[in-house]
């Protein structure tokens, strides 16, 4: 099995990229990048690195040659994404690609977040391209906070617009873990669920972003993320 990995060069995805190269084999992970150079050292470790811009269609199909099964993170730019990743998706289809996980946010249907609609396109895209598929709807990166508690401790004022507004923060650590099991593990199928009982199909959501990995069916230990 070949598993290929968007974004490669980014927060996530060379955290990812590093944890499966621990894993499988090297020569079947293929790590997507529009700046190679900077995979180098994966590259030494014997992953396969190849160009991909989410701009240039051109470059997509030769990039997911050979890949069965894809993992799409999502890209940085909320205006143009979801455009940009449905060129991915029917890149990944005419190369012959069988499954792709998406790393999306949890309910996009009617977030008020201004990610949400992109999210939510890419989505319906992949319900409508006759891939496999898999959300992964984890919640905000605790990352984010790091500077607004660092702009804090400086000025020694919090300043927020979140109002009376919660989330549940998730390190990037953290959920690497079910983006590694569901999307890159042989032989299994993903196991999302929406409430205690598994569901029983190809396609699925991950709702939830810490899941646990019992004899092939995933037990959801539910977050919540309050607008």
């Amino acid at each position: 099995m070949t598993v290929a990995v968007t974004g490669a060069s980014g927060h996530l995805g060379q955290k990812l990229s590093d944890l499966l190269l621990e894993r499988l084999d090297p020569a079947g992970v293929v790590l997507l990048t529009r700046t190679p150079e900077t995979l180098a050292a994966l590259a030494e470790r014997g992953a396969v690195v190849r160009h991909a811009d989410f701009t240039d269609s051109s470059s997509l199909v030769d990039a997911f040659a050979g890949v069965d099964r894809v993992l799409l993170i999502s890209a940085l730019d909320l205006e143009r994404r979801a455009g940009q990743h449905r060129a991915a998706i029917e890149a990944a289809r005419a190369a012959g690609v069988r499954h792709m996980a998406y790393t999306s946010i949890p309910n996009p249907e009617g977030n008020p977040a201004g990610a949400a609609p992109s999210h939510l396109e890419t989505e319906e895209a992949l319900r409508d391209s006759g891939l496999d598929w898999t959300f992964l709807r984890n919640n905000l990166y605790a990352e984010f906070q790091i500077p607004v508690v660092l702009q804090a401790i400086a000025s020694g004022r919090l300043v927020t617009s979140a109002g009376t507004g919660r989330t549940a923060y998730v390190s990037r650590a953290t959920a690497l873990r079910p983006r590694r099991r569901c999307s890159f593990r042989t032989g299994t199928k993903i196991g999302p669920t929406t409430s205690p009982a598994p569901m029983r199909s190809r396609r699925r959501t991950l709702h939830h972003w810490r899941p646990s990995w019992v004899t092939g069916r995933w037990r959801s230990s539910r977050s919540t993320t309050t607008p």
